[in-house]
C-alpha cells in the first residue's frame, strides 16, 4: 500500500464494507430493471425469496460464506493499537515485544492505553458479527445464523492477525475473540470471563488466561451444540462450526507458541493491571 499520510486503510475498509453491504440491493435492482444477471446474482435471488427454508444452491452457499468472511476481514483490519500509536506519535511494533496487540500496549504505554485498544479490538468483532447477523436475519434459514456468525468471526480474527497492509503481521486476536464470545451467545460470557480471569489472576500470565478462554469457548460450543442449545443449527452446520472454531483455536495456540515455550520454561513475563508494576515508560 502506498505510504499516504493519515490512516489510508480506513478508506479501504469503508469502501469494501459499503460495497459488500450494498451487494444485495445492487443485484436486485439490476435484475429487476434490466434483467441482466451479475456474478453475485445467485445470492441476491436467494435473499429475495420468501421461502427461506429452502437450501442454498451451491453458488449462493459459497458466496454467502465468502461475504461473511470478507466483511469480518475488513473489520479485522482496524488495528486499534496502530491507530492509537499514530495518534500519539509512536509505533507499537517498535515497543516492548513488538506485537501490535492489547497486552503489549498495556505493558508499554499503560493501563489506559491498553484498555482503549482492548475496547476497540473487542467492539470491532461484536459490530461485525451482529451486523451480518441482523442483515441475514429473516433472509437466511434460522439454522444458518450461527454459520453467519462463525464465518464472520473467522474473518475478523484473520484480519486482525494478518492485515495485508502491515505485511500480514498483526496481533494475536485475543481481545477480538472476546468480542466473538460476547456476540456469539450471552450464555458464553460468564464462562469466558471465568476461563480468562481465574488463570490470569492466579498467575498474572495473560497468555495462559487467553489460551484457557479459547479452549473453554471451543469446549462450550461443542457441548451446547450437541445439547441442541445453539438455535436451530443442523448437525452438519454444527460440524462446520466445530471445525472452524477448532481451526481458530489452533491458530491462537500457534500465535502464542513463543508464550507457551516461555511458560514451560518458567520465564514468561507477567502482566499487571498497574503501570508501576509493569514499569511503564509512557514517554
Amino acid at each position: 500500500m502506498p505510504n499516504v499520510k493519515g490512516i489510508p486503510y480506513q478508506i479501504l475498509f469503508a469502501f469494501y464494507t459499503a460495497n459488500v453491504l450494498s451487494l444485495h440491493s445492487v443485484c436486485s435492482l439490476q435484475r429487476k430493471e434490466t434483467g441482466i444477471k451479475c456474478p453475485c446474482d445467485p445470492l441476491a435471488e436467494y435473499l429475495d425469496r420468501t421461502d427461506i427454508d429452502k437450501s442454498f444452491d451451491r453458488k449462493a452457499l459459497i458466496m454467502f460464506r465468502i461475504i461473511c468472511l470478507a466483511v469480518g476481514y475488513c473489520f479485522g483490519l482496524l488495528q486499534f493499537s496502530i491507530i492509537y500509536g499514530k495518534l500519539k506519535g509512536f509505533d507499537i511494533r517498535k515497543e516492548g515485544s513488538g506485537n501490535a496487540g492489547t497486552t503489549n500496549m498495556l505493558r508499554s504505554k499503560g493501563v489506559s492505553a491498553g484498555l482503549l485498544v482492548f475496547l476497540g479490538d473487542l467492539l470491532k468483532a461484536i459490530v461485525a458479527i451482529l451486523l451480518m447477523y441482523f442483515i441475514c436475519l429473516g433472509r437466511v434459514p434460522d439454522s444458518d445464523l450461527y454459520i453467519v456468525k462463525i464465518w464472520t468471526a473467522l474473518g475478523v480474527i484473520l484480519g486482525h492477525d494478518y492485515p495485508f497492509y502491515l505485511k500480514f503481521k498483526g496481533g494475536k486476536g485475543i481481545a477480538s475473540t472476546g468480542g466473538v464470545v460476547i456476540a456469539w451467545n450471552w450464555t458464553f460470557i460468564p464462562v469466558g470471563i471465568c476461563a480468562f480471569f481465574i488463570p490470569y489472576l492466579i498467575t498474572k500470565y495473560v497468555s495462559l488466561g487467553s489460551l484457557c478462554m479459547y479452549s473453554a469457548f471451543l469446549l462450550q460450543t461443542i457441548i451446547m451444540g450437541q445439547a441442541g442449545l445453539l438455535g436451530e443449527t443442523t448437525q452438519a452446520g454444527l460440524i462446520e462450526i466445530y471445525v472452524i472454531l477448532g481451526a481458530m483455536t489452533v491458530l491462537a495456540f500457534y500465535q502464542h507458541r513463543g508464550n507457551i515455550k516461555r511458560l514451560l520454561e518458567g520465564n514468561e513475563r507477567k502482566t499487571y493491571l498497574s503501570d508501576k508494576k509493569n514499569k511503564v515508560n509512557k514517554s
